[in-house]
């Protein structure tokens, strides 16, 4: 594990970070959804394996949207300063400082203010702190704007002394990329949805008795908790030192709040470490927020039957219908993503983007409806400046050897469907 942990930091492949910024984004709707900060880093202790001292890690991610690049020969640079400053709470004293500066480059320049492309870095420091708690700030300046993005979290040094000791839980999400990311909320941690999750911690153990260990994950939901799995560990170790870690499973992981805990059991007695987290769905369809803009496209795939059934349902029984309806067509239910659902709502979302009108949302029109159910044409035949007929598209479907036909009969950017043809037949402008 400390090989593939070292390794993925040398790639720059992990980005773990402290949220700057709320995380939210406000929608025309009236409410807010979830959304990457642009701008995120986390602070954390971790022993080291050789003499078991601490070790400060810094990591930080910043969205490149937020930084200034200039041309150079062959690409784009631009560059930033970071300052590190920690604190005794007690005192209120800098005890640790430390300033350095990043350079950047994108060959790209559509990259250069890309809101999805973090620039993503950090480093480690060995440190001498006396146990207790600590404030560390950081603050993130643009080197050609001057702008700065601060933030602060507290830290606690562990107690080297004591019989046994343990840095907090960490959490590592891994994809088909070997991308591995952690976003640490205002309140709690986050996590993003359908990802595996590696957690990890140390511990240094003065004895050489055995140590066993049990893992138990709880969801919250309000003032409950439902404990949801339970798993038995045997650790092993040498010169005191124990790295451990373990597969948290994305089936496992819906949207929601969770508690981790570990129990450590040891000759001596009993210890325990337990983190709280989120899973957040960043990328989630904006109608999957709200059951009240989730139903009406559904007009468009449910029989009339159906639709007349779910007209007379309470809020909750709507709800759990919605559920149902989706889980009964996901295509992979070992999976906390349903892909048919997610297609199906962001065609929704596009149509909205692209064929919204004066009159209607953009899936209410009879070309967003044609997106939704048939996907994007094969290809798009637009005559919208004529002089001689009524504006017009012609959608092709070459698999299913369609075409169709909407006119701007009103000349008011309508475009309802006319007709619907063989690809081989002739229709009059």
């Amino acid at each position: 594990m400390k090989k593939y942990f070292i390794v993925l930091w040398t790639l720059f492949l992990l980005s773990v970070a402290f949220s700057q910024m709320t995380g939210k984004r406000p929608t025309q709707y009236g409410f807010e959804i979830n959304a990457k900060p642009p701008v995120y880093y986390d602070v954390y202790i971790t022993f080291n394996e050789k003499n078991l001292s601490l070790q400060l890690n810094v990591l930080f991610n910043i969205q490149n949207d937020l930084l200034f690049f200039t041309k150079s020969d062959d690409g784009y640079v631009g560059g930033y300063d970071i300052t590190l400053a920690v604190k005794d709470i007690d005192s209120n004293s800098t005890v640790f400082s430390h300033l350095w500066k990043e350079k950047i480059f994108e060959k790209e320049f559509e990259l250069t203010n890309s809101k999805q492309r973090y620039q993503i870095n950090g480093k480690t420091f060995d440190i001498d702190l006396s146990t207790g708690e600590y404030e560390v700030h950081l603050e993130l300046t643009d080197e050609a704007t001057g702008n700065s993005y601060k933030s602060k979290r507290k830290l606690t040094v562990p107690d080297l002394e004591s019989s046994i000791c343990f840095n907090e839980i960490k959490f590592l999400t891994q994809d088909d990329s070997l991308s591995a990311e952690i976003i640490v909320g205002d309140k709690r941690s986050t996590v993003d949805f359908n990802h595996d999750l590696l957690v990890h911690f140390e511990i240094i153990y003065s004895q050489t008795d055995p140590i066993s260990l049990t893992s138990i994950l709880y969801r919250s939901r309000e003032e409950d908790q439902k404990e949801i799995r339970l798993k038995e560990h045997s650790l092993s170790y040498e010169n005191k030192y124990i790295e451990f870690h373990e597969i948290l499973e994305r089936k496992i992981l819906e949207e929601g709040d969770y508690l981790l805990k570990y129990r450590i059991k040891t000759a001596e007695g009993e210890s325990e470490i337990q983190k709280k987290f989120s899973v957040v769905w960043y990328k989630k369809p904006l109608y999957l927020y709200d059951l009240e803009l989730s139903i009406p496209p559904l007009q468009y795939i449910l029989s009339p039957e159906e639709w007349n059934y779910i007209d007379d349902l309470s809020d909750q029984e709507l709800s759990e219908w919605f559920r149902e309806y989706w889980h009964k067509k996901d295509p992979d239910p070992e999976t906390p993503l349903n892909e048919i659902m997610v297609e199906f709502y962001s065609r929704v979302l596009q149509a909205n983007r692209k064929y919204a009108d004066q009159y209607n949302e953009g899936w209410a029109t009879d070309r967003g409806k044609s997106l939704i159910l048939y996907g994007k044409p094969d290809r798009i035949e637009a005559h919208r400046y004529r002089t001689k007929s009524k504006p017009y598209e012609i959608w092709y479907y070459h698999s299913e050897n369609k075409k169709l036909i909407f006119i701007d009969v009103d000349e008011d950017a309508t475009y309802p469907l006319m007709s619907v043809e063989e690809i081989g037949e002739q229709s009059d402008e």
